[in-house]
């Protein structure tokens, strides 16, 4: 788990074989620790794929308030346009990717789940409050 809750945009562009070997993993370590506790305990168990997407939400939210080091701070941009729409300024422009390998990358995937949560997530400021949505979000 410290692997994907450090590093969970690595499995990003992983391709299904290895997600399906991950989730077996999961499964399987889940039914362990199940058959140890008493029946009526809620675990609670994150699922990798809801602890890959908070770690890139959380990434995509740190640069787009530029706290992260130099080199990521211009990794993701918000979409800014003339037109006054809902949308506007709360997106991230995603990079153009022909292939299906580009699309796997960061900076596109992360942009896109980032992209797909609720546009009041995609407002918050303070990271305190997008972590705890976030938490509530993928839980």
């Amino acid at each position: 788990m410290p692997l994907f809750t450090y590093c969970g945009s690595i499995g990003l562009g992983w391709p299904e074989s290895k997600l399906k070997r991950l989730r077996s993993i999961e499964k399987r370590s889940i039914n362990i620790i199940k058959s140890k506790c008493p029946p009526n305990v809620d675990l609670r168990v994150p699922n990798i794929g809801n602890q890959m997407k908070k770690s890139v939400c959380k990434f995509a939210f740190d640069c787009l308030q530029k706290s992260v080091c130099e080199p990521f701070q211009d990794y993701f941009e918000r979409a800014k346009h003339e037109k006054c729409t809902r949308n506007n300024n709360h997106t991230v422009t995603l990079p153009l990717m022909k292939t299906k390998t580009g699309q796997k990358c960061v900076a596109f995937a992360g942009g896109r789940i980032f992209n797909d949560l609720p546009l009041e997530a995609r407002k918050i400021e303070s990271r305190i409050v997008f972590t705890s949505f976030l938490y509530e979000h993928f839980s």
